[in-house]
């Protein structure tokens, strides 16, 4: 509930800044897919010394949610879709929880499918992925100035 009350207070002041911060998230958003449309060579993968694949989810997760370019990014991804405008209460757990969710099921379906594919895949398989990315990132960083540049009309 600390984290909705928190959500809806930064969202009032996300509100102020939607349009500014849409358009800079949007630049953000090409940029990046850009850069993954070359991929770089693929790297010798690191060795962790992980207990078991849970563990290792879990830590990256929280990683990742203590990440301040996680945090500033969902609140570029919120303003340019417009998602800076949650009320307070009810409606603001909801989001947070929702990304809150979102979050764990996708580390743990990324975490899960890297380690069941990682023998499996050819070499290929990562500069294709990071193309398709590229693309997709593209295509919300044109979204986002979309939606931001008709807040100015």
């Amino acid at each position: 509930m600390c984290a909705a009350v928190g959500f809806a207070a930064f969202a009032a002041v996300l509100s102020v800044i939607a349009t500014p911060l849409g358009l800079v998230g949007g630049v953000f958003m090409i940029w990046l897919g850009w850069r993954g449309l070359a991929p770089k060579p693929v790297a010798t993968a690191a060795e962790i010394d992980a207990r078991d694949l849970i563990h290792t989810t879990t830590a990256t997760f929280f990683l990742t949610i203590a990440n301040p370019t996680t945090i500033l990014s969902f609140a570029a991804i919120f303003a340019g879709l417009g998602l800076s405008t949650v009320g307070e209460g009810i409606k603001g757990a909801i989001v947070v929880s929702g990304v809150f969710l979102g979050s764990l099921a996708w580390w743990f379906f990324l975490s899960g499918g890297v380690a069941l594919a990682k023998r499996r895949l050819p070499d290929s398989f990562a500069a294709w992925v990071s193309r398709i990315s590229g693309l997709l990132l593209i295509g919300f960083g044109v979204t986002a100035l979309a939606s931001s540049a008709t807040r100015f009309v």
